[in-house]
């Protein structure tokens, strides 16, 4: 597969700036084939020998990403909620891992407890000697993202009676939008555009 086909097979979930450096990092490492003097390959690129060193190993779709996102941001609310169910780091990591995640299970583990401390939640490394997940008894809140409201609302998503009574009550334009996408859909349903037209002048 050319350089080219490549990075168009990949880039789809990449921001602007993460594409920019995968085709970067690209041409860096085919460089480096042929040329073994750094200095001559920062030279070429305008950039120090710490940036280079940087990217001449490994995988470009890792090597191009930010420090503020990962491939596994897309499984947050699913961690979030075994957490705080009480399943240990290792368990949780399983569970994302059985999702069909490629990543190797110690770099899930370590998202897993990015995720737990970012979002303040206690969580035990390993299950308990009575068998079962270590629950624990000091996971301060249930947290959901932006992300996991969206999906409820549009895509009907799983929400937990809780986070739906505490959301709801606290944030007084949920109820008003999850009504709207209500009543859209029973006019998508019914295909009436006389109805249509109502709803989109009110």
């Amino acid at each position: 597969m050319s350089l080219a086909k490549k990075i168009v097979s990949i880039v789809d979930n990449l921001t602007d700036a993460e594409k920019k450096r995968l085709k970067l990092i690209y041409q860096i490492q085919k460089m480096a084939k042929v040329c073994k003097n750094k200095s001559e390959i920062c030279r070429k690129f305008n950039l120090n020998k710490a940036t280079i060193k940087k990217y001449l190993y490994g995988d470009p779709e890792v090597l191009c990403r930010s420090n503020k996102r990962s491939f596994l941001d897309q499984y947050k609310d699913f961690i979030i909620k075994c957490i705080s169910d009480g399943m240990t780091q290792t368990d949780t990591a399983k569970r994302v891992k059985d999702l069909g995640v490629s990543c190797g299970l110690g770099n899930i583990r370590l998202y897993v407890f990015s995720v737990a401390k970012q979002y303040q939640l206690e969580v035990t490394k390993y299950v308990s000697s009575n068998g079962g997940y270590a629950a624990s008894e000091k996971v301060r809140a249930e947290y959901i993202t932006r992300k996991g409201i969206f999906n409820y609302l549009w895509m009907n998503g799983e929400l937990t009676p809780s986070h739906h009574e505490f959301l709801w009550n606290k944030y007084n334009p949920l109820p008003e939008l999850e009504k709207c996408i209500l009543e859209f859909r029973e006019i998508f349903t019914v295909k009436n555009m006389s109805l249509l037209y109502l709803f989109i002048e009110r």
